[in-house]
């Protein structure tokens, strides 16, 4: 009886978990967000990368950063010019905190600044300024490419912690659109 009884609750945790994947219901993974203030036309180019959680809970204290390999590379077949030498902005990223107290209570520090992804929605994060006007008209030319790498963790309301790290890719014309290039579970490397 014992063992049916632990089997239900496993399995009822699985079915009622968030699960938060890479990405819109449309299939979009992340888009530049191009300023329209046309008095700075030399201002930075942002990224906005989105989450859904198709799961039948919200995910909580969600964290979504950007790692600092992120590169701009020359285009396959563009030569072998040299990229500008505008740095990518560098993104401060830390992540959760966990800790339990003498109680048996549990907590997390940090986050992105949104308290949960609720079930069956979609979330956006918004990274101000990463690749100069030069680096993003050039891609969109099909001149140049870019590569992230981020990572996004949460925890769930019954404690469980899931960390996801993902590789985007920008494909330039004519699709002109992020693909993903990798995405591997990182919970082991950062759980506890």
């Amino acid at each position: 009886m014992d063992a049916s009884n632990k089997q239900s609750s496993r399995a009822f945790e699985v079915t009622q978990r968030p699960f938060v994947s890479l990405g819109r219901t449309d299939g979009t993974l992340a888009e530049f967000v191009v300023p329209q203030d046309p008095t700075l036309p030399d201002q930075n180019v942002g990224l906005k990368v989105y989450l859904q959680n198709g799961g039948q809970s919200a995910a909580l204290t969600p964290n979504v950063g950007l790692l600092p390999v992120n590169a701009v590379l020359n285009a396959f077949g563009t030569g072998q010019s040299t990229p500008p030498k505008v740095p990518l902005r560098k993104n401060t990223y830390s992540h959760l905190t966990r800790f339990s107290d003498k109680n048996g209570g549990r907590g997390t520090s940090g986050g992105g600044g949104v308290a949960s992804i609720a079930p069956q929605s979609e979330y956006a994060y918004y990274f101000p300024d990463q690749v100069s006007r030069e680096q993003y008209d050039s891609m969109i030319r099909g001149q140049r490419a870019l590569i992230i790498m981020g990572i996004c963790e949460y925890c769930d309301a019954l404690g469980q912690y899931t960390c996801r790290q993902f590789e985007l890719f920008w494909q330039g014309p004519p699709l002109n659109a992020f693909s993903e290039i990798n995405e591997m579970d990182c919970a082991l490397l950062y759980g506890y």
